[in-house]
């Protein structure tokens, strides 16, 4: 603002730490960018609660905006941030754009602590438009005449965003991208989409898969990089413990090798179950080589074509919703749930003495090296949770032996508050069932 005659506001003249802590609790800490129509755009990001192993994503049936439908979101690139997906017309929010429009003092401001968000970029050419000028990605000086909602913020707002400290790259990708990627990490020479698929398709894939294997190249060139994340999972039922996860996660880990100490890089990857790690396939630890590593829970519900005679042929018809020519098949009614991508014990982790779903993975992992059949314990511990539930005060279930039944009493023991809960809440009922002997 121009001082001249005009009185500069106390805010303005306010230190910038102090501007910073202020325009902090209006400015998003995180955005999205993604195209719009030629452009690209600008909308607040507002993070997802981390889904439980407990949960099957079920919060995506309802929502508050109508013509988004529950396969929509179940197949949304934009994954757990469905939401923000479904409110990016409202972009930075009234009080930001109102701020961005104030005067150009404020409008600065406002740039250079956007500038310090993490920007989430939904799929890899989104990515790629970062490495282009604001002008290639089109001029968003002009409005779009569709309402207020729809406004796109000034060309000064993407181009410090395509600037970013701190991205955060979202990759729901077809179950073929994992299949293709082998150890060389290049698509198989000849992948099943080549020959009996749909050729658009397979060009499709090709084309995912070669900008995969180029990200380490296409992160080196946001020279502002301080932190990057990578949210990787797939859209169909199949089990992530069924995939390569070292070969698919290795151009991001030669990145993470190459920069280490300089960008923090980390991965997301859905849980494994314990039972089916390999440390030739996949990650065992919390980190390797520079590059970290976080687990999420899947969704557990999936869309896929619909086929009227596997309709009519399908066991477990009945747990699945059709819409028109799509259905959704739920994973949990599965006949092998019990090989879910989870921990057998996070079903009831409320009864464990883990503060954290991964300290619960990580125990039961070491119980499944130590030769105890996990299952087997599990199953015993789930029909107590029955018998409580049930309000059943006998003793209907002999003791039962099973490898590592030793091991798995004394961990039982140690961890679980069952006995606890009986206690409090039926008075010591349920008899030996609750000293941890047949456990």
């Amino acid at each position: 603002m121009e001082q001249g005659n005009i009185d500069v506001p106390r805010l303005l003249a306010l230190p910038w730490d102090l501007r910073h802590a202020i325009w902090s609790l209006i400015v998003p800490n995180a955005v999205h960018l993604f195209p719009y129509g030629e452009r690209l755009a600008v909308s607040a990001c507002d993070p997802p609660q981390v889904r439980d192993p407990r949960q099957f994503g079920d919060d995506t049936r309802t929502g508050s905006l109508w013509g988004y439908s529950y396969a929509d979101r179940l197949r949304s690139g934009w994954a757990l941030h469905w939401r923000c997906e479904e409110q990016q017309g409202h972009r930075l929010g009234p009080n930001v754009e109102a701020l961005i429009m104030t005067c150009k003092a404020i409008f600065r401001d406002i740039i250079e602590i956007l500038a310090e968000a993490q920007v989430h970029v939904i799929g890899l050419d989104t990515l790629e438009k970062l490495l282009l000028s604001p002008e290639q990605v089109g001029n968003e000086r002009t409005r779009e005449r569709r309402g207020p909602s729809f406004h796109a913020p000034s060309v000064n707002v993407v181009e410090a965003l395509m600037r970013p400290r701190k991205v955060y790259i979202i990759l729901k990708v077809p179950g073929a991208f994992c299949r293709a990627l082998g150890k060389s990490g290049v698509i198989a020479a000849t992948p099943a989409t080549s020959t009996t698929g749909n050729t658009e398709e397979y060009q499709n894939l090709h084309q995912l898969v070669d900008s995969w294997r180029r990200i380490g190249e296409i992160l080196s060139r946001l020279s502002s990089l301080i932190r990057v994340d990578v949210w990787i999972d797939h859209l169909s039922p199949e089990k992530w413990a069924t995939f390569n996860e070292r070969a698919i996660v290795d151009p991001l880990a030669a990145f993470a090798r190459k920069y280490r100490g300089e960008i923090n890089t980390t991965v997301h990857l859905p849980y494994l179950h314990p039972l089916y790690e390999r440390t030739d396939l996949h990650f065992t630890d919390a980190s390797a080589d520079g590059l970290c590593i976080e687990r999420f829970a899947r969704q557990r519900s999936f869309v896929q074509p619909h086929d009227e005679q596997a309709r009519l042929d399908d066991f477990h018809n009945d747990f699945q919703n059709y819409h028109g020519n799509l259905y959704i098949t739920e994973a949990r009614f599965a006949p092998t749930d019990d090989v879910n991508d989870f921990p057998y014990l996070a079903r009831f982790a409320e009864f464990w003495r883990f503060s954290t779903i991964k300290e619960l993975a990580d125990a039961e992992r070491l119980l499944i090296r130590q030769g105890v059949d996990v299952h087997a314990g599990n199953a015993v511990f789930e029909h107590l949770m029955r018998i409580i539930e049930e309000e059943i005060s006998e003793h209907p279930w002999p003791p039962r032996v099973f490898p590592g039944s030793e091991i798995w009493r004394e961990f039982y023991r140690k961890y679980n508050t069952s006995e606890q809960y009986v206690i409090d809440e039926y008075q010591g009922g349920l008899g030996g069932y609750t000293n941890g002997g047949d456990i």
